[in-house]
C-alpha cells in the first residue's frame, strides 16, 4: 500500500500521500475542510480520539485488502496474450478525453451491464487517482 500511494518513490507517504488514502477525492470542500482544520498537537505519549484511531485502522486494512485482491485480478490480466494497458484504457475512455472521469468510467461500466452507484464510481477514482484531480490518468 505504501509503494501504491508513494508519489515520490521514496518508499515513505509524506502528508500527501497520506491524505491520498484518507481524503475523498469527489468533494473538493470536504478535503479543504478537513486540511484547514486547526492542527491539534498530540504529545508523544497521547494519542487520537479511539474512534478516530478505529476508523483509520479499518480505512487501511480495507485498503490493504483491496490492494491484493486488486493485485491478483491485475496479474491474471497481464498474463492474458491480449490484454494491452493502453487498449483498456481506451476501451474506458470513449471520448478520447486522455483521462477516464466519473462520466465515461459510468458509460463504460453501464456499457458492460452494470449500473454503478455514485459510491461504486468514487470508489473506483479514489482507488486509481493518485493525484486528487479525480480523474485517471494513463
Amino acid at each position: 500500500m505504501v509503494t501504491y500511494f508513494d508519489l515520490d518513490g521514496d518508499g515513505k507517504l509524506n502528508y500527501h500521500d497520506f491524505l491520498q488514502i484518507l481524503l475523498p477525492c469527489d468533494n473538493p470542500y470536504l478535503r479543504s475542510a478537513a486540511t484547514q482544520r486547526p492542527n491539534q498537537e498530540l504529545y508523544p505519549n497521547e494519542f487520537l480520539p479511539m474512534r478516530v484511531e478505529r476508523a483509520m485502522s479499518q480505512l487501511i486494512y480495507k485498503e490493504v485488502k483491496l490492494h491484493l485482491k486488486a493485485e491478483n485480478i491485475k496479474r491474471s490480466l497481464e498474463s492474458s496474450y491480449d490484454f494491452s494497458v493502453r487498449a483498456a484504457f481506451r476501451a474506458v475512455d470513449d471520448w478520447n478525453y486522455n483521462y477516464i472521469d466519473k462520466q465515461n468510467l459510468k458509460r463504460f461500466l453501464r456499457s458492460m451491464g452494470h449500473l454503478a452507484s455514485k459510491q461504486e464510481i468514487v470508489a473506483i477514482l479514489r482507488r486509481f487517482d493518485l493525484d486528487g484531480d479525480a480523474k485517471i490518468n494513463l
